[in-house]
Formats: C-alpha cells, structure tokens, sequence
C-alpha cells in the first residue's frame, strides 16, 4: 500500500501600505511637475513602492493616481509614437523612471480595472499612449447611437487536414471601434448567454509580454468579456 504525503507551502502575503503608495506616487508627481526634483535612487524607490503596493488597489488611491498620470503626460510625448513602425521598438528598462512609472500604472489599470465589475469606473479615463497605437479618433468624428450587427458564428474545419489550433475560438469582427474612454453597451441575444460566446474589445490580441525587450505598444492592450 503506497503512502500519499500532502506538503503545504505558506508564503506570507505582503501588506498593503496605502501611505507609503500615496507617498510616493505623490512625490512621483511633484517631480515630474518640477516642485521637487528627485534622485535616480529616490525615484527606484518611489517606484518599488508604487509596485509592491498598487496591484489591485486603483480605486483607492485613484485621484493620486491620476494626477501622476496627468502630469506625466501634459510634460512628455506618448511612450509610443507610431505603433506600425517596427523601427519604433523600445526596452522598457531602458527608459527613465518616470516612463518605467506610467507604463506599469496604466497597464495595471488596463489588466486589472477593465472588467465587467469595475469598467462603469473607467468612463472619462483614456492613455495618450493611444495616439501613438492603435490611434487617436476626433471628438467630432459622429457616433453610432445604436447598431444591430449580425455574426456568423459558423465554424468550419476539414477533419482530414487537422492542424495544430485549429479549433482555436474563431474572431468576427463588427465593423466597429470603440474610442478611447468611451463607454459603449453590447446586447447580447438571451439564447446566447452561457453559450462560451465572449465579446472582445481591441483587435490585437497578442500579449507582448514574451518580448518586453523590444516593443512598441504596451504588453496587452485587448480586453474579453464573457
């Protein structure tokens, strides 16, 4: 009779400090606003503590996080410029702090806050980086109030030439775009809820993460809602 031992790893979770967040995302402003220059070690300070404490916590730093944001983008140009042009292609360590600082905030932000729970929040709320990739749209550009789009939700394969992802989930695109920090509303058909339909916002589903050494929009930057 063969024995069975079940091992149990316990790692402590690290607290959540918000005054040491709001500290330093604080001080991460008045630098880059110019009230309070900081030095290289100040900010990789500030910047560790902006990482070990912001995760999942957006909505309770949020005007703090935002006025860093704010001011990063009114003094610099978007991270990335031209989002086609593989010549464009940047390491992320290599930048400076402050640009290390707005990528990983608002890329949190967009992995974490862009949900169906959380999204009502995020109305009003949009990164310059978007110009640069997938690009900017007018405010005078005029806006579909309402649209009924019919998807062909066949999905056909030859079972004799089988290959490696071909029954992948199949993509159908609307004809459609969603605009930077506009809020839009997809009705679903009720037969077709718990069918493992999901709508995804963003075309470009590749995470870029793998290559983070050589980029040139941020890691992910498509959102799929069951």
């Amino acid at each position: 009779m063969k024995k069975l031992f079940l091992g149990l790893l316990f790692i402590p979770l690290i607290s959540f400090s918000q005054s040491d967040l709001v500290k330093a995302l604080n001080a991460m402003t008045n630098h880059v606003n110019g009230t309070n220059e900081l030095t290289d070690s100040q900010l990789t300070e500030y910047f560790t503590d902006i990482k070990t404490n912001f995760s999942d916590n957006f909505s309770s730093v949020r005007e703090h996080v935002l006025n860093y944001t704010n001011a990063y983008e009114s003094k610099y140009e978007p991270l990335f410029l031209d989002g086609d042009n593989n010549l464009n292609k940047i390491n992320i360590d290599d930048l400076k702090i402050e640009s290390q600082t707005i990528f990983y905030l608002q890329q949190t932000i967009f992995d974490n806050e862009y949900s169906s729970l959380k999204v009502e929040n995020m109305s009003g709320i949009k990164f310059e980086a978007h110009e640069g990739f997938p690009g900017k749209i007018s405010s005078s550009v005029p806006r579909i109030e309402t649209a009924s789009i019919e998807i062909n939700g066949d999905y056909s394969y030859i079972p004799g030439a089988r290959r490696l992802g071909d029954t992948w989930p199949v993509i159908r695109p609307t004809g459609y775009y969603a605009a930077a920090s506009e809020i839009i509303t997809i009705e679903i058909p009720n037969n077709l809820i718990n069918k493992g339909i999901r709508v995804m916002i963003g075309a470009h589903q590749t995470d870029l993460y793998p290559r983070r050494n050589s980029i040139n929009r941020f890691y992910r930057i498509s959102k799929r809602f069951n």
